[in-house]
């Protein structure tokens, strides 16, 4: 059984149990909540900003990316100017 599979079981057995679902519930509530207070200041309002103004540069700037804004460089990667599906 792989890990997800484990994990998703699990879940699924809680979620099954309404006691155990509420706690699940608070916990995760509560886990987020100690994430996000976690957070630098810096890695707040670089989330706002990509949100916000749908600018995701100052967010890759502090996850360290040293290209920030521009294509990965990756192998094999494409670089497309248009979306797949989507019609202007």
């Amino acid at each position: 059984m792989t890990a997800t599979a484990f994990f998703a079981l699990i879940v699924g057995i809680v979620r099954a149990i309404p006691i155990f679902a509420g706690w699940f519930d608070q916990f995760v509530a509560y886990y987020t909540n100690q994430r996000i207070d976690e957070m630098s200041a810096e890695n707040l309002a670089a989330i706002k900003t990509a949100i916000q103004q749908k600018d995701q540069r100052d967010l890759e700037k502090v996850l360290g990316n040293p290209n920030a804004g521009e294509p990965s460089n990756v192998g094999g990667t494409v670089i497309r100017n248009d979306l797949p599906g989507v019609h202007n």
